[in-house]
């Protein structure tokens, strides 16, 4: 599990602005060997980096209440993608910030591969955003104790082999074996968002406000 803390502060949160940032590569055994060319593994192009987030749970801080829960994150995005975004988005913009690519060739070669020699890796740069119900609502997010008391952001990752799989359509017993041990892994993560600083009147409004709620479209697919 990966969790991010947003502690309590006088700010509005801006929902779709948050980016979880970090470093991805793909290892063929715990050495680490990095994956080659001539390794027979591969991960889902379609989804990129998404396709490693099982679950996403949105928690309050103060009393860590859940907010939103989505199962199955992974196969959500393999649905929501496609219809928001185009084929250009996926070589263009969400290659570089999820590491999708238009086909699976081009996810061997480009993300799961590595050029560096062994044991060091060619970590691949990434920069996504999280499409929930409640981070895309129009709404900012007051993160005082009046508010929301602060956000608890929780990603539960998929299990290697659910990630990871052979690149050929009949694998041999060795090219199987060889990727037993084959798993993912992430380094550098950080959480980037922007706060807005609100005006005198609009905070005390805020801080005195009863009963605030939040409305949000709820996401299915």
């Amino acid at each position: 599990v990966i969790q991010f803390i947003i502690g309590a502060s006088e700010h509005l949160l801006l929902g779709s602005s948050i980016r979880i940032t970090g470093d991805f590569i793909v290892n063929i055994d715990t050495t680490p060997t990095v994956a080659i060319t001539t390794d027979a593994v591969n991960m889902d192009n379609k989804t990129g980096v998404y396709s490693t987030f099982d679950q996403l749970v949105i928690k309050n801080h103060s009393q860590f209440a859940t907010i939103e829960h989505i199962k199955n994150y992974n196969r959500f995005m393999a649905s929501y993608l496609p219809v928001s975004s185009s084929i250009e988005d996926t070589m263009g913009h969400f290659g570089n910030t999820a590491l999708t690519m238009p086909n699976y060739n081009l996810m061997k070669t480009k993300v799961v591969n590595s050029s560096a020699p062994a044991g060091l890796g060619e970590k691949k740069s990434f920069s996504v955003h999280l499409p929930s119900g409640f981070l895309l609502g129009q709404q900012p997010i007051y993160l005082g104790s009046n508010g929301i008391n602060g956000l608890v952001l929780e990603i539960h990752l998929s299990p290697d082999n659910n990630v990871l799989f052979s690149n050929l359509a009949n694998p041999s017993a060795a090219d199987i074996s060889a990727i037993l041990d084959a798993y993912y892994e992430f380094s550098n993560l950080k959480l980037t968002a922007e706060l807005v600083t609100p005006d005198p009147a609009t905070l005390a409004q805020l801080q005195t406000a009863k009963g605030q709620t939040y409305q949000y479209n709820s996401v299915a697919s």
